[in-house]
């Protein structure tokens, strides 16, 4: 029920954000009161959620002038640690979507191609590091990668790499 509430919270929030950015272009700044609106609705966010020990909203509507970032919460609950607008967030498979978009609108212009092996792309040292993997990094496709068919391990259900996720972004400033 409890996540019923917060996608509920999360979806009031982008609503509001998509709405802010959806008002007819002014050379004036936004006004103050479009901010503290959005300011409320992370802080509700978190006030409404006793699992959420912090939320961010960054919202870009250059139309409107609009660049804001709002937080609320911990960073670190248990020390009472604010949560800073330039914390890092680890988005999970929210992010697949993005990286994939922005490789499709590449491709699109004609920037790669989906069958380019993905060693062509990246830097020497991360080549070396998927080889050292013992993969072959040039026989992995981009297509590979957007269809999840590469092979490669999924860090991302690994117990050690989540430990040192958390380690990483309490270090990051």
């Amino acid at each position: 029920m409890r996540h019923r509430a917060l996608a509920g919270s999360l979806l009031a929030i982008t609503a509001a954000g998509t709405l802010a950015c959806s008002k007819p272009a002014s050379s004036a700044p936004p006004e103050p009161d479009v901010q503290a609106a959005l300011q409320s609705l992370v802080d509700s966010l978190v006030a409404q959620n006793k699992d959420v020990p912090g939320a961010a909203l960054h919202v870009e509507a250059p139309r409107l002038k609009l660049s804001w970032t709002g937080v609320a919460g911990y960073s670190d609950p248990k020390i009472k640690a604010p949560l800073a607008p330039t914390a890092t967030f680890r988005m999970a498979s929210n992010t697949k979507t993005y990286t994939a978009a922005a490789i499709l609108r590449l491709w699109e212009q004609g920037k790669l191609g989906l069958d380019d092996p993905m060693s062509k792309h990246l830097p020497p040292e991360l080549v070396k590091l998927v080889k050292g993997g013992k993969y072959a990094a040039e026989q992995i496709t981009i297509r590979h990668l957007l269809s999840h068919s590469s092979g490669l391990y999924d860090w991302g259900t690994d117990s050690a790499y989540g430990a040192k996720t958390v380690v990483l972004a309490h270090l990051v400033p």
